[in-house]
């Protein structure tokens, strides 16, 4: 029972974060206080929106912006409105003909998840772009995102970062003009936090969902504003917000006492009631953990089931794979289908399977890709042993695929790597040239957000600013170290570089090929034609704070012999041998 409640404290910490959110931006207005009657209030004023049908003959009548609040009331179900995904379509589609940004992001939803429609991809990307330029934020993050989990098209650090980029000058637009809810989603941080400034600015303006984000700051440590706070995030449960429900479990979660989950499992039912698809999935998790017997499993079925409805692809998944324990075999393909469709990369995984079973190797082909654009490894393996091409992925690892293929002999492997291999030389020239005359407008051309793993100097600043430990999984929140290259430290690290004696060297990769080096022996791994990611090659497994040793050192312990080290012949014989079954006859 203790395990299952810890899904609650995920499901809740994500209730109403959007994400891929842009970092944190400035807030110039300083909110005056709300009265907690007046955020209840709030909550009442929003269930009255819409329910008397005004909306929906405004948008009848030609009101695009009618359209788009039916659409979007209708696409989750929110405060108390019915859950209509074909009326969500409809409406989106007529708001986004009318010219509506926000409707043209709705209707790219319907369309990226597969709700109330096929399954479409490129229509969903066409109808964001058609609301990213229209300066409707979520648009623009919706095809951020979609480029950063490899959701339907191939992954693309530089595409994702430049349309979050896009959200958030829209978001700030936006809430710097008439519609404030967008406030939150400028200034949300990539923890998923909101500033309290940011919070109680929206929340003055009548955004109850922002006020919820007030009462938490309230509720945090050393306040001593407890009992009031969750007394005012119950009554607005009640009336309807469902992310105050979530968020007083979350907070009753961290209190651990055994005596509050009867409360903790009434609020994430009520959170699911009022449309939250995670808390849908969670209520099923803990009607199976606390019952028996074939009620409970159907009860756990129908909630993940409302889950997965609401595009929420880690329950069409778990609904996948109980299908698959159960033997309802008819059941597996339909749910790892629209798990795959919603993101999710075991059910990509699984529709390969299932095709493979049914004798259908083009089927399995065109479920593999899309597995092998969300990380599925053994759907990438698919592709690579039957010699098609791999969909683009961050970090070099179609690069590492290929490699191992090509060192099996698969000639057409070793074309790929290649083809690699020949558009990266002028990155790689391109770096070196701005490293060398210190261009920092040149670096800023090159790359796009780009996440440093690895790296070590012999300079004592240098490893303070820049070095990071491969072993541990993230930084710490706001670390020196975080992994991320801060544009104000852009000219460090080029002087970093250059002073350590960057430069191109030929079969320096661990496949042989040319790649980036500085002092003392450190190899960089540049994938790429803009720079995302800039990684050692080799595996440092040494702490990165670790003091420095240089060759003189190294010379000075030696007792005999010579420091330099060379393979013997026969090794030697046999690398050549594997470089020459790559294609390249080195």
């Amino acid at each position: 029972m203790k395990r299952v409640i810890g899904v609650l404290w995920c499901m809740a910490a994500c209730v109403g974060q959007q994400g891929g959110a842009p970092r944190a931006g400035d807030v110039r207005i300083e909110p005056v206080a709300v009265q907690d009657e007046h955020m209840v209030a709030m909550v009442t004023t929003e269930r009255a929106r819409c329910t008397t049908g005004s909306c929906d003959r405004a948008c009848e009548t030609g009101d695009a912006k009618a359209c788009a609040l039916v659409a979007e009331l209708a696409w989750d179900g929110g405060y108390g409105h019915a859950f209509d995904p074909a009326a969500a379509l409809r409406y989106a589609q007529r708001g986004c003909n009318g010219h509506d940004a926000l409707a043209c992001a709705l209707l790219g939803r319907h369309h990226a998840n597969g709700v109330a429609t096929p399954w479409a991809p490129a229509a969903a990307v066409a109808a964001f772009e058609v609301a990213c330029q229209g300066g409707a934020g979520l648009g623009c993050l919706e095809l951020g995102t979609m480029y950063a989990r490899g959701h339907g098209v191939d992954a693309d650090p530089g595409k994702a970062a430049a349309y979050f980029a896009r959200a958030k000058r829209a978001f700030r637009a936006a809430c710097d003009g008439n519609e404030p809810r967008w406030c939150t989603s400028a200034d949300r941080t990539e923890d998923g936090d909101v500033p309290d400034a940011t919070a109680r600015r929206a929340c003055t303006r009548g955004v109850a969902a922002s006020c919820v984000d007030v009462l938490i700051h309230r509720i945090g440590p050393g306040t001593g504003l407890i009992a009031e706070e969750l007394d005012t995030l119950d009554r607005m449960c009640i009336a309807g917000e469902r992310y105050a429900c979530s968020t007083f479990a979350r907070h009753l979660f961290r209190t651990g006492r055994m005596a509050d989950q009867a409360k903790i499992v009434a609020l994430v039912t009520r959170a699911c009631e009022l449309g939250e698809p995670q808390a849908c999935m969670a209520v099923g998790m803990l009607d199976a953990a606390t019952s028996n017997g074939t009620v409970a499993e159907a009860t756990k079925r129908g909630q993940l089931e409302r889950a997965c409805d609401r595009a929420l692809g880690a329950a069409c998944q778990s609904l996948a794979q109980d299908a698959f324990v159960t033997g309802a075999a008819d059941r597996v393909a339909i749910y790892a289908q629209r798990a795959c469709e919603l993101g999710e990369a075991g059910g990509c995984t699984m529709m390969t399977r299932h095709q493979l079973d049914q004798h259908d190797e083009a089927g399995a082909d065109r479920w593999a890709r899309e597995g092998c654009r969300r990380g599925a490894r053994d759907d990438c393996k698919r592709l690579v042993d039957r010699d098609l091409e791999l969909p683009s992925m961050p970090g070099g690892e179609q690069q590492r695929l290929y490699q191992s293929a090509c060192l099996r002999g698969q000639a057409a492997e070793c074309q790929r790597l290649a083809a690699i291999e020949r558009a990266e030389a002028p990155v790689l020239a391109a770096l070196l040239d701005v490293v060398t005359r210190r261009d920092v407008a040149g670096f800023a051309r090159l790359t796009g957000t780009v996440k440093l793993r690895g790296l070590w100097f012999e300079s004592a600043d240098c490893t303070a600013q820049f070095a990071r430990d491969p072993t541990r999984s993230a930084p710490p929140a706001g670390s020196a170290r975080d992994d991320v290259l801060a544009e104000s430290a852009r000219p460090a690290l080029l002087e970093c570089f250059a002073s350590h004696g960057l430069r191109l060297e030929a079969h320096a990769a661990l496949d042989g090929s040319a790649a980036l080096v500085y002092d003392p022996g450190i190899v960089l791994d540049i994938t790429g034609g803009q720079i995302h990611q800039i990684v050692v090659a080799r595996p440092w497994m040494a702490r990165h704070d670790a003091a420095p040793v240089d060759a003189a050192t190294l010379r000075s312990h030696l007792v005999a012999g010579s420091p330099a080290t060379e393979p013997d012949p026969d090794t030697r014989a046999a690398n050549r041998h594997l470089q020459a079954l790559c294609g390249r006859g080195r």
